[in-house]
């Protein structure tokens, strides 16, 4: 089996960085495997974008955004998908004020971003964290 691969890592928090075409240099548009990390870089979520809509699939899991500091610009992602399955208090604080890092993998083909999406969840679960990434409630 062969396939094409490319990291697009986004180093800056989100809180910095939601407002720009991210991931870059057109790879919105490609397929691939996401990340979510929070700040000290722990895998919280493990997502796939199958139909070159990477940057839209990773952009609507935080929903709207609300505004607190106009001045600087700065936002809290109220409306994340997931907030509901995050019990604990300081995760959730996080995620609200956009306290997470973000790591794609453009991949060529498409298709087989399902199949490194199960594998990266289930690598999580068995090796890194000996458990899924705390937002993501099944493999796949």
């Amino acid at each position: 089996m062969e396939f094409k691969s490319r990291i697009s890592r986004i180093d800056q928090l989100i809180r910095d960085c939601f407002s720009n075409e991210n991931p870059s240099d057109g790879d919105c548009n490609r397929s691939g495997v996401y990340l979510f990390l929070d700040a000290h870089e722990e895998i919280l979520y493990v997502g796939k974008a199958t139909r070159d809509n990477l940057g839209r699939e990773i952009w609507g899991k935080f929903g709207k955004k609300e505004i607190v500091d106009r001045e600087n610009y700065i936002p809290r992602f109220v409306d994340f998908k997931m907030l509901g399955c995050v019990q604990d208090p300081e995760l959730r604080q996080q995620i609200v004020n956009g306290y997470l890092k973000i790591v794609a993998f453009v991949l060529e083909p498409a298709q087989i971003s399902s199949l490194v999406e199960v594998f990266l969840q289930t690598y999580c679960q068995v090796v890194l964290q000996e458990r899924l990434p705390v937002l993501n409630q099944q493999i796949g």
